[in-house]
């Protein structure tokens, strides 16, 4: 009798311990399933072709405070999806996709103009792309060379936006048209050019900030 009775408390006891198992493992499944499906956000920065300082506001929330005249911000997060941006004195609506980063031109006189599809880290594709932007549409393509490092590079743009076309730069200190380019190991960067705007109009970016790329090219958020 005793053993017949330690038998079902051994019997009972194991099927507990594995329905808990079960139930333990179902919630850490959906748990990780949650994360994956969870939206990551966009990443947006601003170059500021006006006359003033700007902020940058994502409904009420700001994004990018006192970017002074001709300079730039960095990328900051946004949720994805349909966005409603106030840019200085301006609102524009913005459908960004998962992951995706984009610059916002900043002009005096006319609408804010949106470049899609920014690469943030370097990848076997290359660590270097270019973007036209429509300034003051004197220009629909452009060629710029790149000097310094191991070797010259020519890069260019044969329609307005961000180019599908990657290059690859070597860790090193470059030029173009006067802009100084320092590459650095896993960072990725853009060659901007905006006709008309002041100076050259070439603007040489770092897109992957200090933080992620002593990371070795892993974000932080």
């Amino acid at each position: 009798m005793k053993s017949l009775l330690l038998s079902c408390l051994v019997v009972s006891s194991a099927i507990l311990v594995t329905g808990c198992g079960s139930a333990d493992d179902a919630k850490g499944e959906a748990a990780v399933a949650r994360l994956q499906n969870r939206a990551k956000p966009g990443f947006i920065r601003v170059l500021n072709l006006t006359s003033g300082s700007i902020d940058v506001y994502d409904k009420e929330r700001p994004i990018s405070k006192g970017i002074p005249s001709q300079g730039i911000s960095a990328f900051n997060p946004i949720s994805s999806g349909d966005r409603k941006l106030k840019v200085g004195n301006k609102e524009i609506k913005l459908n960004l996709e998962n992951g995706v980063c984009a610059t916002i031109v900043a002009y005096e006189s006319r609408e804010p103009e949106i470049l899609l599809g920014e690469v943030r880290y370097a990848d076997p594709a290359g660590n270097l792309q270019v973007a036209l932007a429509i300034g003051d549409g004197s220009k629909s393509s452009f060629s710029k060379k790149v000097t310094g490092g191991s070797a010259a590079l020519t890069v260019e743009a044969r329609e307005k936006g961000v180019s599908p076309t990657r290059y690859s730069l070597d860790i090193g200190e470059y030029t173009v048209d006067g802009q100084p380019l320092s590459v650095a190991k896993d960072c990725s960067y853009t060659i901007l050019v905006v006709p008309g705007s002041k100076g050259s109009g070439v603007f040489a970016l770092r897109n992957t900030p200090n933080l992620e790329a002593k990371m070795g090219g892993i974000a932080a958020n």
